[in-house]
């Protein structure tokens, strides 16, 4: 199982991955919060086959900042 994790601000957020609780993981740097980031961020996902079979996505709650990500 893949874990996620989305640390979502106003204008932009960032991601970590994390393959199995023996990886140390994996960062993205940052993504624009808009239509063209969450473009990118999909693209990161499958190069890695992140799936929604396989990873669970998790982010943090800061307000509306997510919920256009969320959609």
């Amino acid at each position: 199982m893949m874990v996620v994790g989305l640390d979502i601000g106003a204008e932009s957020f960032a991601a970590a991955l994390v393959h199995d609780v023996r990886d140390a993981g994996e960062v993205k740097g940052t993504v624009a919060n808009s239509a063209e980031g969450f473009e990118e961020l999909m693209r990161w996902f499958q190069e890695r086959g992140v799936t929604t079979k396989k990873a669970v996505v998790c982010l943090e709650a800061t307000g509306v900042y997510g919920e256009a990500l969320c959609y």
